[in-house]
C-alpha cells in the first residue's frame, strides 16, 4: 500500500511538471480577415479549441466597440493586432508573457513586409501563403517563439525555394547557422565589391518654458549600418567616448581636436557585439550580420546643442484681434543646411480670418488642426526666419489656452549630441580584403516645442 501510494504520488508529480507552462507559449496563430474570414490558422497546441477562430470573430470582428487587444474567453486569450483589413491573433493560457507575445506579432508584420515588399494585409497574404506558413516555421518552433535574427531568416526562406535579390553570393547552411557560434551570419558570403555604410540618426527633443528657461534637452541616437562584406569580418568601432577619450589622455595620447567627448546615459546594442568587451574597456567589437542592421542605440542628456531657437511673441490687441510673432534662428554651422522645417503655430479656436507674412517659405492656416502650418524648404545655418501674422476671432467667451509652439527638422552631417565615430577597424583574415567606408549624419526633430505664455499671465505683467 505504500508503494502504491508513493507512485501515485510520483504520477501526479510528473503530470503536474508535464503541465506546468512556460511564460512565453503561443498555444495557436490565425490571421482574420476584417469580415471574419479565417486566411491562416496553425495549431501548435492539441488543447486549442478549433472553433476559437469563430471565438474570436464574435467577440472581437462583430462588436461594436474594441477596448483592448487582449481578451479573455473561457480560459483561453486572445491577444491581437490589426494590419490594415486583417487582424493577427494569437491564442494563450495560463499567466503568459504578454509583450512578448505583441513582439512576434509584430515582428511576424515586419518580417513579411520586409520580405514581400507589402503590407500585411488579405491581398498580400492570399498571394504569398507558402512564405507565411515557412515564416511562422521559423519564428515559433511548437509555440516557442524562437530568437533569431533577419538573416537566418531570409537564409531558411531562401534554402525553401523562396528566393529573394541579393547582391551576395550566399550558400546557406541553416542548421550550422542556427547551432553556431554567429547566427546572425553565414561564412561563405561573398561580395564583388565590399563596402560598409554606417548612419548616425538622432532624433532632437526639447522643450522650453514661456519664460525661455530650457526644462528639457535630451538625444535619442541610432547607430545603423550596411555591411556588404565576404566572409567572417571582425570589425571594431569607436566613437569620441569621454571615458576612452580621459583614458587614452592619461596614457599620453593627444586629445582630439573635435573637442571634449560626448557621455552616454544609456545605450543597448545588437545581439552580434560583445559585450564582456565593452564594459570591460568600451571597446564595441562584433562580426556584422550581412546587410542592414541597428548597431546600437542610446540617449544623451548633457551637452546638448541644440540646432534652433524659437522666440515666439503673441499679443492680444482686443477681444476680436491677436497679433503673432515668431522668430527662428538657426544655431548650427554656417556651411550647414537644414530641410524641411515645419513649424506648427497655434491659433485660438474662433480665428475667423489670420493674415500672414513670412520672410522666408509659406505659411498656411490648417482649421482642422487650429494651427498655422509654416514650412520652410531650406533653412541655412545661422540665418534667421521671421513669421506675422494678424488673426481676426470670432466672439467667444471660452479663454485660449495656449499650446505649445513645436517644429520639425532635418539637419543633414550635424549630431546634437556631438557624437562622432572615430574609427571603424574591419579585418578578415582569410580574404584580407580594404573596404571602402562610408558615414553619415542626421538629426530630426522629435519632440522640439516652446510653450506660450497665458492671457492671463500677460494681463499681470
Amino acid at each position: 500500500g505504500v508503494r502504491r501510494g508513493e507512485s501515485e504520488r510520483e504520477e501526479r508529480e510528473e503530470v503536474k511538471r508535464r503541465t506546468v507552462r512556460p511564460r512565453t507559449m503561443i498555444d495557436a496563430f490565425f490571421i482574420v480577415t476584417a469580415k471574419g474570414d479565417l486566411l491562416v490558422r496553425r495549431l501548435f497546441r492539441d488543447d486549442v479549441n478549433s472553433n476559437a477562430p469563430k471565438t474570436f470573430r464574435l467577440n472581437v470582428v462583430c462588436a461594436k466597440e474594441i477596448r483592448s487587444p487582449v481578451l479573455t474567453i473561457a480560459g483561453a486569450t486572445y491577444i491581437f493586432t490589426r494590419s490594415e483589413d486583417v487582424y493577427l491573433v494569437a491564442v494563450v493560457h495560463g499567466n503568459s508573457d504578454v509583450s512578448m507575445v505583441f513582439e512576434i506579432l509584430y515582428r511576424i508584420q515586419r518580417e513579411f513586409t520586409d520580405f514581400v515588399g507589402k503590407p500585411v494585409r488579405e491581398s498580400s497574404v492570399r498571394s504569398n501563403l507558402c512564405f507565411l506558413y515557412e515564416l511562422l516555421l521559423e519564428l515559433i518552433d511548437f509555440g516557442y517563439p524562437q530568437p533569431f535574427g533577419q538573416e537566418l531568416i531570409t537564409t531558411a526562406s531562401v534554402s525553401r525555394g523562396k528566393r529573394k535579390k541579393s547582391t551576395a553570393v550566399m550558400q546557406p547552411s541553416v542548421t550550422s547557422d542556427v547551432t553556431g557560434a554567429t547566427p546572425w551570419r553565414n561564412p561563405n558570403t561573398k561580395y564583388k565589391k565590399n563596402e560598409v555604410y554606417i548612419d548616425v540618426i538622432e532624433s532632437v527633443n526639447m522643450l522650453v518654458s514661456a519664460k525661455g528657461t530650457l526644462l528639457r534637452a535630451d538625444v535619442e541616437g541610432q547607430i545603423k549600418m550596411r555591411a556588404l562584406l565576404s566572409g567572417m569580418p571582425e570589425c571594431k568601432f569607436g566613437m569620441n567616448d569621454k571615458i576612452i577619450l580621459d583614458s587614452e589622455a592619461q596614457r599620453g595620447y593627444k586629445r582630439s581636436r573635435r573637442g571634449p567627448g560626448i557621455q552616454m546615459d544609456d545605450c543597448s546594442f545588437h545581439q552580434c557585439v560583445r559585450l564582456g568587451k565593452f564594459g570591460q574597456d568600451r571597446t564595441i567589437s562584433f562580426i556584422p550580420p550581412d546587410g542592414e542592421f541597428e548597431l546600437m542605440n542610446y540617449r544623451i542628456t548633457e551637452n546638448i546643442h541644440l540646432p534652433f531657437k524659437i522666440y515666439p511673441q503673441i499679443d492680444q490687441v482686443s477681444s476680436t484681434r491677436i497679433d503673432i510673432r515668431v522668430r527662428i534662428r538657426a544655431e548650427f554651422n554656417r556651411s550647414l543646411v537644414a530641410y524641411d522645417v515645419l513649424a506648427k503655430i497655434p491659433t485660438p479656436l474662433n480665428t475667423a480670418d489670420p493674415s500672414m507674412s513670412v520672410t522666408h517659405g509659406r505659411a498656411k492656416y490648417r482649421p482642422q488642426n487650429n494651427a498655422i502650418l509654416w514650412k520652410i524648404k531650406k533653412f541655412p545655418g545661422g540665418s534667421e526666419c521671421e513669421f506675422t501674422a494678424q488673426v481676426v476671432l470670432a466672439l467667444s467667451k471660452k479663454e485660449w489656452v495656449r499650446p505649445p509652439i513645436s517644429i520639425q527638422f532635418r539637419v543633414p552631417m550635424f549630431t546634437a549630441s556631438g557624437v562622432r565615430v572615430r574609427f571603424l577597424k574591419i579585418v578578415e583574415s582569410r580574404l584580407r580584403y580594404t573596404p571602402l567606408k562610408w558615414v553619415r549624419y542626421v538629426s530630426v526633430g522629435q519632440s522640439y516645442e516652446h510653450r506660450l505664455s497665458n492671457a492671463a499671465n500677460e494681463k499681470e505683467k
